[in-house]
């Protein structure tokens, strides 16, 4: 009889997760497991091999044997196989379809270890026959609840070095299950530490169920937060226009003032214009009634000159001075002053709007705090000087990388050294490692803390970059040749599942899979914003951004997490 599940399994999600190949990134077809564990496409491994001298996993680069029968005669990934097996069978129902051992009848029945649907005859000969009598047949009924809450996980798993043999033991010095002819030979104690496979998975169990635990908290945390942030995003809102219809009546209220004052100086003006030239067209008609006065006693003048003797010139004269004394002494030549206007504005008041704003932005804390935001430059000074120059435990040659440890640990790539060291952040030096797997002794240059017990390396020697634990245990390694060179700078985006590589000799910033495999390039060779000449070291800001030491060119250039060019700053920048 079949085994049920009380939970269903999403088979899409089995797809999405286990079944990817890591070299062509498509679904597995005729599943391979190396000795080091890791699985890939017959086809995929074997086009990979034949480009190699020697043979080597992609992902870890640890060298194997392929056997005299090549590729194919490696170890099938009996799991994989039990989850694509599952799949298939979610995606091909069987229900109208004939006997897929005689062709002739209706099936009846589906054996669980042959993966196969038999008629009724033929399910009688399956169960006669020696080598299949003890294989789990089930009804079609059956097969249908199976299929639809199926776990691939249920299935005996077999060794992949042992074929034939079931993973019942598991290596916890290895931390991987293995088979009792492993016990014996590969993992035999007393160097490694064996227990049963179910009382292991107890413990895993447990420590899963605490993890869920521990997320369902965090998630309720998650959603608490997110809840509280939206509603500041509605009452912030909700600020934002009132503070907005506080500055429109602000300026309302000043501009209403300033044509107030714009009105009573044009009346002053217009008042005083009018007074000043009335004044000045009363002396005006003065001025014109004395002329005309003038004039006719200059013409009584002319015309005694010409037309009297003299004695009539003697006679007449005191008559024209008489008449002369008898105009208004008037002052002719007097201009009154002043005799323009102007508008002469006032300094003090220019002075004091462009100093004094009409208002201020305020947030609550500015509110709380009661003192003005200023924006200070950081300022640094020395706190304490870590190692020193030579090749003994807490000493460096040209460190290169530094990170911190989710623990609070310096973990510093001693480059000169060819080793990676781990001290306390006051200088205790705690550990150091190499990495002996490689082919060439490391040149460890930047340093990337992926979690508690796992780091990420760049490698000048190796040209690449690896992923390890804490005691230089290889787990993976970016091995395309093709497209790494010198790699300097690395960066690890969990959250897009990816790595970001800049490359001091190709002069180019690329993108890898979290499984190594190339993705593309992100900036360029170049001076333009965005192209990068002898990119150095990548780092990443609070918003996630990729920042990265354009060296050549003399500046800091900045991109999103999709590698689109952001902004720059130094020499050649802003």
């Amino acid at each position: 009889m079949g085994t049920t599940m009380s939970g269903k399994v999403n088979h899409k999600d089995l797809d999405d997760r286990f079944l990817q190949c890591p070299i062509c990134l498509e679904r597995f077809v005729k599943p391979k497991i190396l000795p080091c564990f890791h699985s890939f496409c017959e086809s995929c491994l074997a086009s990979d091999a034949a480009r190699r001298k020697k043979p080597k996993c992609p992902l870890c680069r640890k060298f194997f044997m392929i056997p005299r029968g090549g590729v194919q005669v490696l170890a099938d990934n009996h799991l994989l196989n039990n989850i694509l097996d599952l799949v298939k069978r979610s995606e091909n129902k069987y229900s109208g379809k004939m006997c897929e051992s005689c062709c002739k009848y209706p099936i009846a029945s589906y054996c669980v270890e042959c993966g196969q649907a038999f008629c009724v005859a033929c399910t009688r000969s399956h169960g006669k026959i020696r080598v299949t009598r003890n294989h789990k047949l089930m009804s079609m009924d059956e097969y249908e609840i199976m299929v639809s809450s199926e776990s691939p996980f249920l299935k005996p798993i077999i060794c992949p070095s042992h074929e034939g043999n079931q993973l019942k033991l598991y290596c916890q010095t290895c931390q991987i299950p293995i088979c009792l002819e492993c016990s014996v030979y590969e993992h035999s104690k007393p160097d490694h530490v064996h227990v049963e496979l179910e009382e292991a998975a107890i413990v895993t169990k447990s420590k899963v169920d605490g993890l869920k635990t521990s997320l369902h908290q965090e998630i309720g945390k998650i959603d608490k937060t997110v809840t509280i942030l939206a509603e500041m995003i509605k009452e912030l809102d909700e600020a934002s226009e009132n503070a907005e219809q506080q500055i429109g009546d602000q300026f309302n209220n000043i501009r209403t003032q300033l044509e107030e004052q714009e009105r009573n100086l044009h009346e002053e003006l217009e008042k005083e214009f009018e007074s000043r030239t009335e004044t000045l067209k009363r002396k005006i008609e003065k001025l014109k009634s004395l002329k005309i006065n003038y004039d006719s006693c200059k013409k009584y003048a002319e015309d005694l000159l010409k037309q009297s003797n003299e004695v009539g010139l003697l006679c007449l004269e005191k008559q024209l001075d008489e008449r002369v004394k008898q105009f208004p002494d008037y002052d002719i030549e007097t201009i009154p002053v002043p005799i323009c206007l102007r508008f002469e504005k006032s300094k003090s008041f220019e002075k004091k709007l462009v100093k004094d704003k009409v208002g201020k932005l305020v947030t609550v804390d500015s509110i709380k705090k009661k003192e003005k935001s200023i924006m200070k430059k950081p300022t640094f000074e020395k706190v304490a000087t870590i190692g020193s120059k030579g090749d003994e435990d807490g000493q460096f040659n040209y460190p290169d990388g530094v990170a911190l440890s989710p623990t609070g640990l310096l973990v510093v790539a001693d480059t000169g050294n060819g080793r990676i060291q781990i001290m306390q952040l006051d200088g205790r030096y705690i550990k150091k490692f190499d990495i002996p797997e490689m082919e060439e002794e490391i040149v460890p240059m930047a340093i990337e803390v992926l979690s508690k017990d796992e780091l990420m390396v760049s490698d000048f020697a190796n040209k690449t970059v690896i992923v390890c634990d804490t005691n230089g245990r290889v787990k993976m390694v970016l091995w395309d040749e093709d497209h790494l060179q010198r790699p300097c700078g690395i960066l690890h985006s969990e959250k897009k599942g990816m790595f970001y590589v800049s490359d001091v000799s190709l002069n180019i910033i690329q993108t890898f899979s979290r499984y190594g495999t190339f993705r593309g390039t992100m900036a360029t060779e170049g001076d333009k914003d965005g192209e990068v000449s002898r990119p150095c070291f990548l780092a990443r800001n609070s918003k996630g951004h990729i920042i990265a030491a354009d060296n050549q060119n003399h500046r800091i250039q900045i991109y999103d997490s999709d590698g689109k060019f952001l902004r720059k700053f130094g020499n050649h920048g802003e």
